[in-house]
């Protein structure tokens, strides 16, 4: 890996999965066990006691956090490899009150209801009064509170604050 050579005038403001603010949170740890890759960010549901699946039908246990916290294994490219994926039997943090940092793919307007794909857990929104779309489930009490849509491209997942209230 090189050095910086470029210093860039915008600061991001977080990553997937990172704490927007300090305030209320609710965070369990849960022993991760999944099909598809344990992404952080991602939205994931009750299994059995203690054990929680990326995805899923069943009910909501929450979205993986705190990217920071965890050993980091690389990836294919190599052991240095950054990554937001977790190996299955890991122990992950779980929230389902708080506000965080999500990468949403197509990007949404503040107020839209957050989603999430069932085989994936990866998150989406959709405007407060339309349905979840087929493979799809809403995270309960969620919603896009602050960064709005300013991608280039429809295309483009973008970086924003969404708020779980349960």
């Amino acid at each position: 890996m090189p050095f910086q050579n470029t210093v860039r005038a915008d600061m991001g403001a977080g990553i997937p999965g990172e704490l927007s603010t300090s305030g209320p949170q609710r965070v369990a740890p849960w022993i991760l066990r999944s099909e598809n890759p344990n992404v952080i960010g991602y939205a994931y549901t009750f299994l059995m006691d203690g054990v929680a699946q990326v995805g899923g039908k069943g009910k909501f246990a929450g979205i993986l956090v705190h990217p920071k916290r965890y050993a980091s294994y690389g990836t294919p490219e190599g052991p240095l490899a950054p990554t937001l994926e977790l190996p299955n039997e890991s122990v992950g943090e779980l929230l389902t009150m708080g506000e965080i940092f999500v990468s949403l793919s197509p990007p949404t307007e503040v107020g839209y209801v957050v989603m999430y794909d069932m085989a994936t857990g990866a998150l989406s929104a959709i405007a407060a009064d339309k349905e979840a779309s087929e493979g799809k489930a809403i995270v309960p009490n969620a919603v896009v509170s602050r960064y709005g849509s300013t991608a280039y491209k429809p295309s483009d997942s973008e970086l924003t604050v969404i708020t779980l209230t349960n």
